[in-house]
């Protein structure tokens, strides 16, 4: 039994079920879930429903943009009707009870549906009022009793009413400002708004949304508006993601070239309004009530074109939306055209064939058995004419050593069946084998309609793998387009059938993905009756693959170009192996002439090593015998300084033995006149 959803107190809301709800169409949606529009049955007007999952706490979710919404009381912020708790006619995800919100529908749709459909911007009457419209909203928003920051404001979340005005919606991540939780770091965006309209703070780890956190967005919003684009866009996500992360920080904005601040009167102000809205620092960023002072200036400047303006939006959205429905309407017929076509096409083209069988006929089918030594071709053979005109034994040597042919009737044809020797015998050489092939084509001119593998249930052989290269090798690569696989020693398979013995072995996938004519399976046994549809179903089988190829058979003119092809081939590789020995010959020559010029360079490298030797060793011993004449030079020069040094010193002691000698002769001089002095004073007193 479904519960009753916890609707917040008043204002009471109506719980809105199935029973009151008629015409549904999804319009929209995401990955919280679907929009859809219903029509109430007792209001009797068409209403929007956004439908949730019960998963991941989207109930939690859907209460808490409920109980926002509720806050709403102005023109400008879309109303909410009741909630929804049912199963709606095609529940998203396979689920079979959703709940929802039910909203005052606005079929215009949202401000980034009327720039899809302008290609463009707004008329700038039109764009003004948005911009004021916005602006009254959050405004509104921001000065409730308890304050309300709406945190995801973009194009997407403006919806229009039918006469264009602006009103705010998606309050999943709005929060009231005093209670709001920081942002998770691990998913930006996720829980705090769109990236490209989120402000630089918001990549910083202690963010918390405030009043400035809308007033940036509503500067990136208004960029859009002007301009019709989408702010930062790339082709890639990814790199739009990454650019916005990196860039916004770092303080880059949408190019102001993009506006023209010429274009509208007032449209400078409101330029210079946006660049003050993203500035990088939160706290310089004006109030809504500051916004709304120019943006009502700038809207009253251009508020008596806004009728007309907004009747020419209409009719060009009317005339688009036409246009979407007949181009709408043209596809449908289109595609329907074309299923049409298609259907006539494969009618046509089952009656061609069925024509061309009956065309065709195949009165007279010639047949070719190849297959490894011990296949059982030669059992086969007898198997599809029902007779034994063709050898059998169970040696392990090959029965068959050369072609043979034998002829029969069955179900009213004629058929050849023509035995090959076992391919990969080691006793059948390769010029043996190249004269039977001839054979093969002599008896089955004017050419095989099918060629038949035949494999031995069982164990699948490496050599038995490589069957349809050689056959491509020998007969060209027209031939696998004419060849079948059959396998004998169906009874070995017990209860498994063919097919899934076939699905079990990648191999033999493989194989048969190159053979044009599929597969089949017989069981060789001399009592016909046992299995008395094998024959015609093979024949039937084969004579479908002609008519695939076209009611032709494979001629001797495609075997004598596969042989001529050989022969280019293998004169080719005769000429390539001449070209190959001449090009090995010319290597040797040309090593042996490197080698040559090695040994002269490595000779003449040593003479000059040599040579470099004896003269470093004749520079050696130069050098030698010139310091040992310094060394001589300089002793005979110390030699000499030292005899001149004893020179000086008996110099210099005869000089000091002189002055000592005039000394006394000066004292003894003294002494001679001092004496004569005091013989005079004595021969004076004594007169």
């Amino acid at each position: 039994m479904q519960m009753a959803l916890p609707l917040p107190s008043s204002p009471a809301l109506d719980l809105i079920g199935n029973d009151s709800l008629q015409d549904w169409e999804v319009i929209g949606g995401g990955g919280f879930g679907q929009i859809h529009k219903a029509r109430h049955i007792k209001w009797r007007f068409d209403v929007a429903i956004k439908l949730l999952h019960y998963d991941d706490g989207s109930s939690t979710f859907l209460l808490k943009e409920v109980k926002n919404m509720q806050k709403g009381g102005s023109p400008h912020v879309v109303r909410i009707l009741g909630v929804y708790q049912g199963c709606p006619p095609s529940p998203s995800r396979g689920l079979s009870s959703q709940l929802g919100i039910v909203m005052e529908l606005m079929k215009i749709g949202s401000l980034a549906t009327l720039q899809a459909s302008l290609s463009g911007p707004p008329p700038w009457p039109l764009a003004f009022r948005l911009a004021h419209q916005i602006a009254l909203g959050i405004n509104f928003l921001h000065n409730l009793p308890q304050p309300l920051l709406h945190r995801d404001l973009k194009p997407n979340n403006v919806l229009l009413d039918d006469n264009l005005n602006a009103k705010l919606t998606d309050f999943g991540l709005a929060e009231v400002s005093h209670s709001v939780l920081k942002t998770s770091r691990e998913e930006p965006g996720k829980e705090g708004g769109t990236l490209s309209y989120m402000p630089p703070e918001a990549f910083e780890s202690s963010y918390e949304p405030t009043r400035a956190t809308d007033i940036y967005s509503y500067g990136i919003l208004l960029w859009s508006i002007f301009t019709g684009k989408e702010p930062y866009y790339a082709d890639n996500p990814h790199l739009q993601s990454s650019m916005v992360r990196f860039r916004v920080p770092m303080g880059d904005r949408p190019p102001l070239e993009a506006v023209d601040r010429d274009q509208a009167g007032g449209l400078g102000e409101m330029v210079d309004l946006m660049v003050n809205c993203w500035d990088q620092q939160p706290s310089n960023r004006p109030r809504f009530l500051d916004c709304l002072t120019v943006t009502e200036r700038t809207y009253e400047r251009h508020k008596q074109s806004i009728n007309d303006v907004v009747h020419q939006v209409l009719l060009k959205l009317e005339e688009e939306r036409m246009r979407r429905q007949e181009e709408e309407r043209m596809r449908r017929q289109e595609e329907e055209e074309r299923e049409r076509q298609e259907d006539d096409r494969m009618r046509r083209q089952k009656e061609e064939e069925e024509r061309e069988r009956q065309k065709t006929g195949l009165a007279h089918l010639r047949i070719v058995l190849v297959g490894k030594t011990g296949a059982g071709k030669s059992a086969t053979g007898n198997t599809i004419l029902g007779g034994e005109g063709f050898k059998e034994d169970s040696s392990p040597e090959s029965v068959t050593v050369q072609c043979e042919k034998q002829s029969g009737e069955v179900d009213g044809r004629k058929i050849d069946v023509i035995d090959t020797p076992g391919l990969f015998d080691t006793s059948v050489t390769i010029e043996k084998m190249k004269c039977e092939l001839e054979r093969c084509f002599y008896m089955s001119v004017p050419g095989p309609h099918v060629f038949l593998l035949v494999i031995r249930l069982g164990r699948f052989t490496p050599e038995e793998q490589n069957t349809v290269k050689w056959i491509q090798e020998n007969f060209g690569e027209e031939a696998s387009k004419y060849t079948m696989v059959l396998f004998t020693g169906g009874d070995q398979l017990r209860k498994k059938s063919v097919e899934q013995f076939v699905g079990e072995s990648v191999n033999l996938q493989n194989l048969i993905s190159k053979c044009g004519g599929g597969y089949h399976s017989v069981i060789n046994d001399s009592d016909s009756s046992a299995n008395p549809d094998q024959i015609p179903e093979l024949l039937k089988k084969i004579e479908e693959m002609v008519t695939r190829n076209g009611g032709q058979h494979y001629t001797n003119e495609m075997y004598q170009e596969v042989q001529r092809k050989i022969e280019e081939e293998e004169e080719r590789k005769r000429e390539e192996e001449r070209k190959k020995k001449e090009e090995e010959m010319k290597k040797q020559e040309e090593a042996i002439r490197k080698r040559e010029e090695e040994v002269r360079r490595e000779e003449e490298m040593k003479r000059e090593e040599e040579l470099r030797r004896i003269e470093e060793e004749r520079q050696e011993e130069r050098r030698k015998m010139e310091e040992e004449r310094q060394e001589e030079r300089r002793k005979t020069e110390e030699e000499t300084r030292k005899m001149e040094e004893e020179r000086q010193e008996e110099r210099r002691k005869m000089e000091e033995e002189r002055r000592k000698m005039e000394e006394e002769r000066g004292k003894m001089e003294e002494e001679r006149r001092k004496r004569s002095r005091r013989n005079w004073f004595e021969r004076v007193l004594n007169l």
